[in-house]
């Protein structure tokens, strides 16, 4: 009996100490200073939006794109391959060429096709304020007597002179009574009266136009002395387009030839 008295005893020990073991490793695994709580590290895993990264590791390293701080749009990245240079812009401008037209243009009735060369007409391409002339028009006076009282015999402009010239002449009033016809012309004092005669660029009563200089002895100058500059393309103009090497201040029309 004393023998199994002990058995139980010792049986009942070791149970104690069992149960003791146990109860001594149900306390926070935290005690052992090793977090594996993943909702404790919260803060460490969050970027500078207050954006949980989805990371789940300990380590504090934020692996979301978005906190890269690296721009993915190409237009505002400096020097990137798109962003155009002082160079390309100057480039591109002068791809362009000059103005379609310069200020002093007067577009033309849209009846008629623009153009800048023959080849592009079935017609005859007419430059800008150039005349589809038939019948031309010839002087109607040779001296003052010829005119009415107080009038004065003198160069007219005419689009469609016989001369070839742009000019006739013909009978203008008194221009200290009326006055001249347009800015081409010039009041100029004559015996009788002041008359009204054609503003020359050479005396500085006249200003040549866009594409033109102030060259009286060339032979192709025009009424008023201004010479149009000669081109080969519109590029060689000041502004407008090239018709025939010589510079218009915008493209000429296409025209059948006048009966």
């Amino acid at each position: 009996m004393v023998s199994a008295s002990r058995a139980r005893a010792a049986h009942v020990v070791m149970l104690t100490f069992l149960l003791a073991g146990c109860s001594c490793g149900g306390d926070d695994a935290g005690d052992t200073g090793v977090d594996a709580n993943v909702e404790d590290t919260v803060a460490a895993d969050t970027d500078a939006t207050g954006t949980r990264d989805g990371n789940t590791d300990d380590t504090g390293a934020d692996t979301s794109p978005s906190d890269t701080g690296r721009d993915t749009d190409l237009e505002d990245v400096p020097g990137d391959a798109n962003e155009d240079t002082s160079a390309d812009v100057a480039s591109d401008a002068s791809d362009v060429g000059p103005a379609v037209t310069c200020p002093d243009y007067l577009p033309p009735p849209p009846v008629f096709p623009p153009c800048s060369d023959a080849r592009a007409c079935d017609e005859i391409c007419f430059p800008p304020g150039a005349a589809n002339c038939g019948v031309c028009t010839g002087d109607t006076c040779v001296s003052d007597s010829e005119c009415a009282e107080g009038d004065f015999c003198v160069d007219i402009l005419a689009l469609c002179a016989c001369s070839g010239t742009g000019v006739v002449t013909g009978c203008l009033p008194d221009c200290g009574d009326a006055p001249c016809p347009s800015d081409e012309y010039e009041c100029v004092t004559r015996p009788g009266g002041s008359a009204c005669v054609l503003a020359r660029c050479t005396t500085g009563s006249y200003e040549c136009g866009f594409n033109q200089v102030c060259d009286a002895d060339d032979g192709s100058a025009d009424v008023h002395g201004c010479v149009r500059r000669l081109c080969a393309t519109d590029a060689d103009c000041e502004c407008g387009s090239c018709i025939g090497s010589r510079c218009y201040s915008g493209p000429g029309t296409c025209q059948p030839p006048a009966p």
